[in-house]
């Protein structure tokens, strides 16, 4: 996995930064350097080496912190989350948008789900279009549901 985020110029790991500064500075003091997957513990002294001074540091509990940087991508994941528990709880929390919240009760959720949207959409959502219940709701039809009788050849309005 190391070699992959060396190889991967988009990803800016600390870790693999400092790597790729010390490869840097040993190949204008003229050092060729080559970088190789090996399989763990196939008797390659140096690798046998780093393993065995790897292990002897998992042991030690020295209680000071060596490495305390936390990556881009963690930080800019934690605010992702933090924001979406947010807008979460303002939005269980809210009066408003009954019926958005029949439809979408969970943002998490609706973040996933790819909706086209439409004048059609956004009036069934959220109740604010020509439907009967709105034109009633601001006195421009009498009554908001369909009526019932229906003359012969007549359509229903």
């Amino acid at each position: 996995m190391t070699l992959d985020r060396m190889q991967n110029r988009n990803k800016h790991y600390i870790l693999i930064e400092s790597i790729r500064k010390e490869i840097k500075r040993l190949e204008d003091r003229r050092w060729t350097v080559y970088c190789n997957w090996v399989k763990a513990h196939v008797g390659i002294q140096g690798n046998e080496m780093a393993d065995c001074l790897a292990k002897k540091t998992a042991m030690e509990d020295t209680g000071e912190i060596v490495y305390d940087k936390i990556p881009r991508e963690t930080i800019i994941t934690e605010g992702k989350e933090n924001g979406l528990t947010k807008w979460q709880e303002q939005w269980t929390s809210s009066t408003k948008g009954a019926v958005s919240k029949l439809f979408f009760p969970y943002i998490k959720e609706r973040m996933k789900t790819m909706i086209p949207i439409s004048a059609e959409v956004t009036a069934m959502v959220t109740r604010h279009g020509l439907t009967r219940t709105y034109l009633h709701r601001f006195k421009f039809i009498p009554n908001s549901t369909w009526p019932c009788r229906i003359k012969k050849g007549q359509l229903a309005t």
